[in-house]
């Protein structure tokens, strides 16, 4: 029922996590009001994709993309030199535990801290 000309719905969703996580860790934006906003619209578009996942499933290559931009501000706190929580960190983790599907949140919380051998 999900497939459509041999491309199935996790497939699309890899895709898609792919293109957001992908354009969200090149997001330079300003510290305006629409800048911010579309921040925070592309976070939560970001988050309905992956909860998506989580529910279907799919290749894993754009949800480890995506759990990569998740992790990436914690990664440059763990750096030499590093002395405080940034903001992108706060933003970032902040979102993702005030989002509202509980099941979603630990499990990508878990995928963050997970030791990929």
């Amino acid at each position: 029922i999900f497939e459509r000309d041999d491309v199935s719905i996790g497939e699309v969703i890899d895709t898609v996590l792919t293109a957001l996580s992908s354009s969200m860790s090149k997001e330079k934006g300003g510290t305006d009001a629409a800048s911010e906003k579309t921040k925070k619209a592309g976070f939560a578009t970001l988050l309905q994709w992956t909860s998506l996942f989580k529910q279907i499933g799919g290749k894993s290559g754009g949800y480890d993309s995506t759990v990569a931009y998740l992790a990436k501000p914690a990664q440059d706190m763990a750096k030499p030199g590093s002395s405080s929580l940034s903001s992108e960190f706060r933003f970032r983790v902040g979102s993702l535990l005030t989002s509202n599907n509980e099941s979603m949140i630990e499990s990508v919380t878990v995928d963050l801290f997970r030791d990929k051998k």
